[in-house]
């Protein structure tokens, strides 16, 4: 894992981390029963990285992000301090912006 701090050389930096993010979305059958098989599961590709003045907020751009009831971004990274920093997010996308 990189550690996830301010970058001297941005390019280099976000190379380093989009090795260390995984975005997946797929569909679910809406049934009275709980638990749905994952339908039309695909990978996505994040094209690149932000990271905000105040080092603490991430943004993804990815590519052909479309409304989705289920989108997963896992991630792998260490904080300037060496400190691990691992999780899952589970998201739905309702609207784009233009």
């Amino acid at each position: 894992m990189e550690p996830c701090h301010k970058p001297q050389d941005n390019d280099g930096f976000f190379n380093r981390l989009l090795k260390h993010l995984r975005v997946k979305t797929w569909s679910l059958k809406r049934t009275a029963e709980y638990d749905s098989k994952h339908f039309d599961e695909k990978s996505v590709t994040v094209r690149s990285a932000r990271l905000s003045k105040d080092s603490k907020t991430h943004t993804l751009d990815v590519a052909d992000l479309h409304p989705t009831w289920c989108m997963e971004i896992s991630y792998s990274l260490r904080s300037a301090n060496g400190t691990p920093v691992q999780g899952t997010i589970h998201n739905t996308i309702h609207e784009l912006a233009d």
